[in-house]
């Protein structure tokens, strides 16, 4: 969990997402070229690409394009389910100290800049329906995380 790991883990959590998402727009591209200096239209239905027969490049692009972005997707899934939990536990840390914010600006700058571009990715994909609220079970680790922090501060106070 991100959480586990302080707040440059939100910066490595949004830069493997984008490599992933530039590698998908590269294959994409690639693929379009050669359809526009080849005059091939794009496959209608996309193969497997690990299965074996003959296939076009351009179509052999666009197959393994698509499986990258459903991994992506699928990543994105899972660090909005991780990112969130975060969120809701420093919104409800901050009511318990009568509004003010007990989170480090520079925590909150990273994660809300993963947040901004795991949304953002999920737009462009077509994948926003796919970022859920959080699972339960992650809130309530989260809020371990918190409650078990100042623990071990309260014999300091």
């Amino acid at each position: 969990m991100p959480w586990a790991h302080g707040c440059d883990a939100f910066e490595l959590v949004a830069r493997d997402l984008d490599a992933t998402a530039s590698q998908v727009r590269l294959l994409l591209e690639a693929a379009a070229l050669l359809e526009h200096e080849h005059g091939l239209k794009p496959p209608k239905r996309l193969r497997d690409w690990r299965k074996p027969g003959q296939m076009e490049v351009n179509e052999f692009l666009r197959s393994v394009a698509r499986d990258l972005k459903e991994e992506l997707i699928e990543a994105l899934a899972l660090r909005w389910q991780e990112l969130r939990p975060i969120q809701l536990v420093w919104e409800e840390l901050a009511l318990e100290f009568g509004g003010a914010d007990p989170v480090d600006p520079q925590f909150r700058e990273k994660l809300a800049a993963a947040s901004g571009q795991i949304a953002s990715l999920a737009g462009e994909f077509g994948a926003t329906g796919r970022l859920a609220g959080p699972d339960d079970s992650l809130v309530s680790e989260a809020r371990k995380v918190a409650d078990d922090a100042f623990e071990r501060l309260e014999p300091l106070l």
